[in-house]
């Protein structure tokens, strides 16, 4: 499980230590509302209140951390400044945008290093940013540059706080390095300084996280009777001050390390406990992990209804984070091209007054050069000759900026057209088909054979979210992609068709790259609208060989199925659409991909033939060959 990392983190500054976090934030709210004056004094209060909302209700910090931010700038309050946007980028950590947390840090630490010269209290602010950014390397698995950080930290603190809180601080952050550097035992010995501290000074949530990370540590080293009693300690704490993150991760921690010793009814109930804390608190990853594990524990004991309901609740989590994630990715797309654009269009406009102006002085030079005669015929013709210079910069200038938007447009449409190619693969009937199979499984009491299953599916529905951001992925990954779809296709039909998956000797699997989202498409539709219409023997068969010339890929799905005209008849009877959204998402994605890559992907289809009439269909997909070794 993950390592709690960095809390007792040092949150804001001074003022948002250790025992910040056992504020009642309503008092302080309420301080608040009685304290109206726009001064220092309020913007200390706003960033109390985000010390001890940080955990809890990162997206209220925000708020908070912006009006701190707007007192701090209108009464020149510097070090209130750095504060707001340090605990600004809190709350993005919080929320786990690492990408936005960073931007924040990095302008807060900018912040102080401009103005520490006339504020030395900056000086700790310095300190507590950089604690923060270590935090995002270590997240970021730049676990040595994390801790290059800390370790200086630990030689500068006495020079700036004798307060052991801030040691724990930093103790706990080089815990978390050494627990994702594997190192686990090394992790424990920084966390028992850290428990050690937190007792002395009577700081109970600081015990809590620390029995946290001591017990995750102690799962990870599969010592699971320690970790048992560490977790049971910290979950007592946390319960009791009401920390929402620390009490669900306690509770799936307990699940994990009685599921590996067999204690399936116990790991049921720890896993049921953190699924309902997390979901109450709106902890989504929490969740899925409790859900996670509930599915297998479940299955363990018996209960495939629940199992079964536990898996799909873990499903449903999953794509609408993926659905959040993907949209706002989009949207942060969009947002990018059309304020590219308007930049675009006003760079425009000030080069044709630029045009202009220049067409003026030439024809002031032209009627100078009348009244000056020959004179002037010599400067007339020099700045004639600048002004088509300019002119013609101008037209390349104006050619770069539409190849801009052309750029900007392509990416938008690539994002587009990544949206599509997931919706095409996590077909709605396809995930409801394999549940009903498993669910079959679940009420013919063959627990194997359901958990399995269902195992398989996570795989696949894992394989289609990590390739639905990549536009190219290796051989081997969509091999391995292809043979755990059609694993799950061919149970949904009973094992009514056959299928091969054949790679032509030479042809590295991993370091040859074909298209994401493109072939499993064509292999669905060969499946739903040939084979499983045909009676008798069914076989598809998808095939990567090189062409004749060994400068392309080809691939090609082969059925023999009832084929195209046959399935077209049939739609019509049932009132279908001719061409699926699969088939046009995917025509459109193999477009935009060859107009974005340079690497043309050409796609065929060929209706096959016998003495009987149809015997199925071939579809080829060509691709320049590329060896990314």
């Amino acid at each position: 499980m993950r390592i709690i990392n960095s809390l007792f983190v040092i949150t804001a500054l001074i003022r948002c230590d250790l025992t910040a976090q056992e504020v009642d934030a309503d008092s302080l709210l309420r301080k608040l509302r009685a304290y109206p004056i726009r001064d220092s004094a309020r913007v200390e209060i706003l960033t109390d209140i985000c010390a001890a909302l940080t955990f809890k209700e990162p997206d209220s910090v925000l708020i908070y951390a912006e009006e701190a931010l707007i007192i701090s700038k209108e009464i020149g309050y510097e070090y209130g400044i750095a504060t707001a946007i340090n605990c600004r980028g809190m709350a993005y950590y919080q929320k786990g945008d690492l990408t936005k947390a960073m931007e924040n840090y990095l302008q807060a630490s900018d912040y102080v290093k401009q103005h520490r010269i006339r504020n030395p209290r900056l000086d700790y602010a310095d300190f507590v940013i950089l604690n923060n950014i270590a935090i995002v390397y270590n997240n970021k698995q730049l676990v040595d540059e994390a801790l290059a950080i800390h370790f200086q930290q630990i030689e500068l603190l006495p020079l700036i706080s004798a307060n052991p809180i801030h040691y724990a601080a930093l103790y706990t952050n080089i815990g978390g390095c050494y627990g994702n550097k594997k190192m686990f035992a090394e992790g424990i010995r920084w966390f028992e300084k850290v428990d050690s501290i937190a007792k002395v000074y009577n700081i109970p949530y600081g015990t809590s996280i620390a029995m946290l990370n001591i017990a995750a540590n102690y799962n990870n080293m599969k010592l699971y009777s320690k970790a048992i009693t560490s977790f049971r300690q910290s979950l007592t704490i946390a319960q009791a001050l009401r920390i929402a993150d620390t009490e669900s991760a306690c509770h799936n921690g307990l699940g994990v390390a009685y599921s590996e010793t067999g204690r399936w009814a116990e790991a049921v109930l720890s896993f049921e406990a953190g699924a309902e804390v997390a979901k109450r608190s709106g902890l989504l990853s929490n969740a899925m992990t409790a859900y996670q594990g509930l599915a297998r524990a479940a299955v363990q004991t018996g209960d495939f209804r629940k199992a079964y309901e536990a898996q799909m609740q873990y499903q449903q989590i999953n794509d609408s984070l993926l659905s959040i994630e993907k949209t706002k990715s989009l949207q942060e797309l969009i947002t990018r091209y059309e304020t590219e654009k308007k930049e675009i269009t006003i760079r425009e406009q000030q080069e044709r007054l630029k045009v202009q102006s220049l067409e003026s002085d030439r024809k002031n030079i032209l009627i100078v050069g009348i009244i000056l005669l020959l004179a002037v015929v010599g400067g007339a013709s020099f700045f004639y000759i600048q002004t088509l210079q300019a002119r013609k910069k101008n037209e390349i200038l104006s050619m770069q900026m539409i190849a801009a938007e052309k750029s900007k447009a392509m990416e938008v449409a690539i994002a587009q057209s990544e949206l599509k190619g997931l919706k095409s693969q996590m077909n709605p009937h396809f995930i409801y088909n394999v549940l009903n199979s498993i669910q079959s499984f679940v009420y013919a009491n063959q627990k194997n054979e359901a958990s399995e299953n269902l195992s398989k599916f996570s795989d696949l529905m894992r394989k289609t979210l990590e390739n639905s951001g990549r536009q190219w992925i290796t051989l081997h990954e969509e091999t391995e992609y292809l043979f755990r779809y059609l694993e799950l296709e061919a149970l949904c039909a009973d094992h009514a068709f056959q299928y091969e998956i054949v790679v032509e000797p030479g042809l590295d699997p991993y370091t040859v790259e074909v298209p994401a989202m493109v072939i499993q498409p064509f292999a669905e539709n060969a499946i739903k609208h040939g084979l499983l219409h045909k009676s008798g023997s069914k076989k598809l068969s998808i095939r990567f060989e090189k062409n004749l010339s060994g400068n392309d890929l080809r691939v090609v799905i082969e059925d023999n199925g009832i084929g195209r005209a046959a399935s077209a008849e049939i739609n019509a009877r049932n009132g279908k659409k001719p061409r699926s959204f699969a088939t046009q998402a995917t025509a459109e994605r193999i477009a935009l991909l060859s107009q974005l890559q340079s690497r043309s992907i050409e796609c065929q289809f060929t209706d096959k033939l016998s003495e009987h009439g149809a015997a199925g269909t071939r579809v080829d997909i060509v691709f320049p060959l590329e060896d990314r070794a």
